[in-house]
């Protein structure tokens, strides 16, 4: 099907997931046999999330459904989740799940953040391998895919400038995005973040920039530089930050 729609005049490659691919690491693989078919076409996918929950009346899992956005807006996705109401089922008229005030607010934000970095997010550049450790503290770090107990971190070549997602699944008790029963537990928020970020190519500046945090407002951190790569200070971390070196 993908191989017809990467030859077809459209604007977006569309893939529905299921079952028999759950797993947060599934949508990367998902991503990447597409740009294989075609670099310049972006992905939707439509993902149901809480989706046993829907089986009646409740509301969406905050935590579940925020760190599968970050997850999907990361790698460079979009989602499509929202209408009228939010979508829990195929069948769009299901509204059994309704969104809590503190989904609704952080939507907005998320979708604010998703237009406001697209360049960044889904104009070109290469995932990369990317070795991150504690300076200080106990927080473990783990390349992509996500590993239990660790912040994963996602790694991205532009060229003149890198961008390393930090996407917080320290305290996660699933890697899967579905979040089928809507137990996901909300992230502990990391707060005053050294770490080191081996790289060997001369770093002018570093930002970042986060949908949960100083409404997505990008500002420049402090770091230091030695022949094994930056210190970066990090202000706080709750489901996921961006941070560019340039």
């Amino acid at each position: 099907m993908n191989e017809q729609i990467a030859q077809g005049e459209v604007d977006f490659f569309y893939n529905e997931v299921w079952g028999d691919a759950p797993r947060l690491a599934d949508l990367s693989r998902i991503l990447e046999n597409n740009r294989q078919l075609n670099r310049e076409r972006a992905t939707v996918f439509a993902a149901y999330m809480n989706y046993n929950v829907a089986d009646g009346k409740g509301y969406f899992n905050t935590p579940g459904v925020l760190l599968t956005d970050a997850v999907m807006f990361a790698l460079g996705a979009s989602h499509l989740e929202l209408g009228e109401h939010m979508l829990c089922k195929e069948y769009f008229p299901n509204n059994n799940l309704q969104m809590k005030p503190e989904l609704e607010t952080a939507m907005i934000a998320y979708y604010d953040f998703l237009v406001a970095y697209q360049n960044l997010l889904r104009d070109g550049g290469d995932f990369c391998p990317v070795e991150v450790s504690p300076a200080e503290g106990t927080t473990k770090y783990a390349d992509w895919p996500p590993q239990y107990g660790c912040v994963t971190a996602l790694g991205k070549d532009l060229g003149q400038s890198l961008v390393l997602h930090l996407l917080n699944t320290s305290n996660a008790d699933k890697l899967d995005w579905r979040d089928t029963d809507g137990t996901q537990p909300e992230p502990k928020l990391l707060q005053q973040e050294r770490l080191h970020l081996k790289t060997t190519r001369p770093v002018q500046r570093i930002w970042m920039a986060s949908p949960d945090d100083n409404y997505g407002i990008p500002r420049t951190l402090d770091f230091e530089q030695d022949e094994s790569g930056v210190i970066i200070e990090l202000p706080s971390l709750k489901y996921w930050n961006m941070v560019v070196l340039e």
